[in-house]
């Protein structure tokens, strides 16, 4: 949103509003899943391959720019994610609700 707002960059826009958009579907899919009894996992591996490749994506072109906006903010948030995500596997994740009689 901000290109576009900054330099008029529609592309940007649309890749933006897209991989949020992508990434909001994937945590209400993740969330329905959970609230079903049922493993969230795949869902939560497709949003940290999404998350790493916007991660190796806005990382590279911060190092080509320098510019900490907005490439180095988004690299930096979906790293963060990323790391969150392995967490989220290695703890073994925030399992179902158990169902009660």
């Amino acid at each position: 949103f901000m290109g576009f707002v900054m330099a008029g960059s529609t592309k940007s826009l649309m890749m933006g509003g897209g991989s949020g958009a992508i990434i909001m579907a994937l945590g209400f899919l993740s969330m329905n899943r959970w609230k079903s009894g049922l493993s969230s996992a795949p869902v939560t591996a497709v949003t940290t391959v999404l998350a790493s490749g916007l991660t190796f994506m806005m990382g590279k072109r911060y190092l080509a720019s320098g510019a900490i906006f907005p490439s180095g903010v988004v690299a930096g948030m979906s790293a963060f994610m990323v790391l969150y995500y392995f967490y989220n596997f290695i703890s073994g994740g925030n399992p179902p609700p158990k169902k009660t009689a």
